[in-house]
């Protein structure tokens, strides 16, 4: 089959005939300071929703798409819903849809202040393309978190939604756009009949609605083996962590042996001007108290994630998800951390005289000190992550990223562990997951 031109803008028109119907007056339209419409012309056709350009009076479009007008007067207001328009001599209104192949004269009538403009267009409707494929896809609706649209369009890339069948689990979906108000699993299909006639079927959309996941908070510590603070920060996140599985720690090394390539830029991205500095999700400066972050455990989150992972020799292989229990906006990214633990290297410590600091007493350096959670690398694409398709972020929907990374010879594969979280548009993280290497952490 010829690949066709789906929208032929030949454009609308712009030659206008005007007849006056009553007096001559200059008198005022109501529009303030005296003007006077004294003409009207076409601002922009659409076709399927698709404005084009208007050059001359005559445009070709295909039979069952949809044609909208915008008029304006002269004096640049738009009139179109005080227009009247006549489609080969019958009143119609606007949008109109073309469905029979044929040559249309459209007239455009317009009064004020008795005064009568008319502008005349023609509209060709050829025979549509038989398209061979059709493409369901879903977005969300602006407002709602739980509310859908669903779009069929087909591979000439026509809208073909109003002429086709979506089911919902094997029965027509009642309501497009569509509100899912209970949990579960969803599957919605699309089919087509062309005129040949032959029924085109979509691809399914499958949809996993939650009613929320478990709120994870990361905690990223930036520290170093030569800040005697340091030791005091990490005993309150180690605390932290060990009495709530859901506190997840990241210690972020500026130093020799542990030193992370983008501790600068991250400090730069992150606001983080001194050591050592805890960040709750990247965004919030924590003051040190557990109330900070336990608070942050209590909001239910849009978003959850899963990561499966693999060791093959040296091969790491990593599966992360991420699935969307609302419609999620603005852009939206993942991040992947491989961390380790048990690393051991001395520590500088300010609170050997400290009686109040477990570190009390334990020497200056502290020597064979043991560092866990140690980012050693991120999976993901530098610090910001990788970006989340829009059409991923809807209730319901899932995103699946791969990532593969072949483990250094001076890792201790036993203590390797996976953060994965996604972020916002401010970067500030959303949700969550934690796993150790070689296991398997699926959504909770």
């Amino acid at each position: 089959m010829k690949t066709t031109t789906i929208f032929k803008y030949f454009a609308l028109f712009l030659a206008l005939t005007f007849m006056s119907c009553g007096s001559d007056d200059d008198s005022s339209d109501g529009s303030g300071g005296g003007s006077t419409v004294t003409a009207i012309s076409l601002g922009n056709i659409s076709v399927d929703g698709t404005i084009g350009s208007t050059t001359s009076g005559t445009t070709s479009i295909y039979t069952d798409q949809t044609v909208n007008f915008t008029i304006l007067d002269n004096l640049g207001n738009n009139i179109s819903s005080t227009v009247v328009v006549t489609i080969n001599g019958n009143t119609e209104t606007l949008p109109y849809t073309f469905t029979t192949v044929g040559t249309y004269e459209v007239v455009i009538t317009y009064t004020v202040n008795g005064t009568t403009f008319t502008a005349e267009y023609t509209i060709i409707v050829t025979p549509a393309p038989i398209p061979t494929a059709i493409i369901l896809s879903a977005k969300n609706v602006a407002g709602s978190s739980n509310k859908l649209e669903f779009i069929v369009m087909d591979d000439l890339g026509i809208n073909k939604t109003a002429n086709s069948t979506i089911t919902l689990n094997g029965a027509p979906l009642a309501n497009n756009p569509y509100t899912f108000d209970t949990i579960g699993n969803y599957t919605l299909e699309a089919t087509f009949v062309t005129t040949t006639p032959t029924t085109l079927t979509s691809n399914t959309v499958d949809l996993k609605i939650n009613n929320t996941h478990t709120t994870k908070v990361v905690m990223e510590d930036y520290t170093g083996t030569w800040c005697g603070y340091c030791p005091r920060l990490a005993a309150k996140i180690d605390n932290l962590a060990h009495n709530n599985a859901n506190i997840v720690p990241v210690a972020i090394h500026d130093d020799t042996p542990f030193g992370f390539g983008p501790v600068s830029a991250m400090m730069s991205a992150f606001g983080v001007t001194g050591y050592p500095t805890g960040k709750i999700s990247r965004t919030i400066t924590w003051n040190e108290s557990d109330a900070q972050v336990l608070a942050q455990t209590n909001i239910n989150k849009p978003l959850g994630l899963s990561i499966d992972s693999n060791v093959a020799g040296s091969t790491l292989t990593v599966t992360a998800k991420v699935n969307f229990t609302e419609n999620t906006t603005g852009p939206t990214k993942l991040v992947v951390y491989l961390l380790e633990d048990g690393l051991i290297y001395d520590q500088v410590n300010y609170m050997n005289n400290d009686s109040s600091s477990p570190w009390y007493q334990a020497g200056n350096p502290i020597v064979g000190f043991v560092h866990d959670n140690v980012a050693r690398q991120f999976l993901s694409t530098g610090h910001l992550g990788d970006d989340i398709p829009t059409n991923k972020t809807y209730i319901g929907s899932e995103f699946t990223k791969d990532y593969t990374y072949t483990i250094p010879s001076n890792y201790n594969i036993a203590n390797l562990e996976l953060v994965a979280f996604v972020t916002d548009s401010s970067k500030k993280v959303i949700n969550t997951q934690y796993v150790k290497v070689g296991q398997n952490q699926s959504y909770d």
